[in-house]
Order: C-alpha cells, then sequence, then structure tokens
C-alpha cells in the first residue's frame, strides 16, 4: 500500500501532467520520507536528523521561501 502523501504526490503529478522528475517534494518528518523518494528533488525542512540524512538537500535557516530561492526563483519583493 503506498503512503497517503505519496499518493496524493503521485496523483497531483499525473492529474497536472508532469513526470515525477519535475516534482519536488518537501517534508520534515520520517512519514515524509515515502513521499520524498518519489520526488526527483526532496528537500527537508526543518526537519529530524533521519529526514536530512536521506533527503537529497535540507533548509535549515531560512522559511519556507527558501526552497523556490534554491530552486532559481527570485527574492519575492515585500508587500506594501
Amino acid at each position: 500500500m503506498v503512503p497517503k502523501k505519496a499518493a496524493i504526490v503521485e496523483h497531483t503529478a499525473e492529474r497536472l501532467g508532469i513526470e515525477m522528475s519535475q516534482v519536488v517534494c518537501v517534508g520534515d518528518g520520517a512519514n515524509d520520507l515515502p513521499m520524498m523518494a518519489l520526488a526527483d528533488l526532496g528537500v527537508a525542512y526543518h526537519a529530524k536528523p533521519i529526514v536530512q540524512a536521506r533527503a537529497d538537500a535540507a533548509i535549515n535557516v531560512t522559511g519556507l521561501e527558501g526552497t523556490l530561492y534554491a530552486l532559481g526563483y527570485p527574492a519575492l519583493a515585500p508587500t506594501e
């Protein structure tokens, strides 16, 4: 049986018509590992040590927008 989060990722990619090689998953706990394993890039976000050890990358010093920045998106402009 596929864990729920992994099934959601697969279903969403299929619905959007994208390959799993285009998917990035972000997680912080061991329950996220199956989902992250499906994606081309698994990012540990302020995660537990086991997740950081198994992830492709880890973010520990910024907010979630740091994931977008690491993927090459420009910094978000502040809102007024």
